[in-house]
């Protein structure tokens, strides 16, 4: 029913015969549009989950530096190292411990 190859005519064909509902054209393309909707949605919930994994894992890594700073008075750069921060997020983390160290 809501093929993108298929044509709002054939749909209401298809609602006739088989279904025996009467709906107008334009009814039919707000039901396809909240289908699409529904779908990039649901994608975009996913991809939100996924983001959010990630920022909450650097901002661990952030807090768990901070503590290793204190509690065994190394520097930030000994911290980093013994925490095994990788390049690929070394710049976020840094940023997230100035912030941590600012508020506290």
């Amino acid at each position: 029913m809501f093929s993108k190859g298929l044509g709002n005519e054939r749909c209401q064909e298809i609602l006739d015969a088989k279904y025996k509902i009467d709906i107008d054209l334009s009814s039919l393309e707000r039901v396809k549009m909240t289908d699409w909707y529904a779908e990039g949605r649901i994608d975009g919930i996913k991809e939100g989950k996924a983001e959010g994994i990630i920022e909450e894992r650097i901002r661990k890594s952030a807090e768990d530096i901070v503590g290793v700073m204190k509690k065994f008075g190394c520097t930030l750069e000994d911290a980093l190292d013994a925490v095994n921060v990788s390049d690929n997020d070394r710049e976020e983390i840094l940023r997230l411990v100035r912030e941590l160290q600012a508020s506290s």
